[in-house]
């Protein structure tokens, strides 16, 4: 359920604050697992979610996501919402057991993304 936060940025059709780095993000890792969403919104605070698996969903035991090789990172800025310019931090959100660890990583957007794919690609 989403809280309805009267001074969140997109509320009333505004777009999410970090629609761009969700669209950069999305043509990186294009093609790099048979699973893949990425959303972005500014409910609690500006934040890309990454969620993604290196099986695809009919694989999956039992048809869940978590018994797959799966992975889900979240990109946030400092700040409680992101402004254009501002860097971001990359972390593994819901650690997998099937998956080594990744560090939390603090940058500029481009290479946050150089970051995701780097691990990504290498735990194919």
């Amino acid at each position: 359920m989403s809280v309805q936060d009267i001074d969140r940025p997109d509320i009333n059709g505004k777009a999410p604050k970090m629609v761009a780095v969700c669209l950069q993000i999305q043509d990186a890792l294009k093609g790099l697992t048979p699973f893949l969403r990425i959303n972005t919104n500014d409910n609690f605070c500006s934040s890309v979610d990454i969620k993604g698996s290196y099986e695809p969903a009919d694989d999956w035991p039992g048809q869940i996501w978590e018994n797959s090789r799966y992975f889900s990172l979240i990109v946030s800025p400092k700040a409680r919402y992101y402004t254009e310019g501002d860097k971001v931090s990359v972390e593994i959100n819901h650690k997998s057991y099937k998956l080594p660890k990744m560090r939390k990583y603090t940058g500029p957007v481009d290479k946050v993304i150089k970051k995701i794919v780097t691990w990504v690609e290498g735990n194919q």
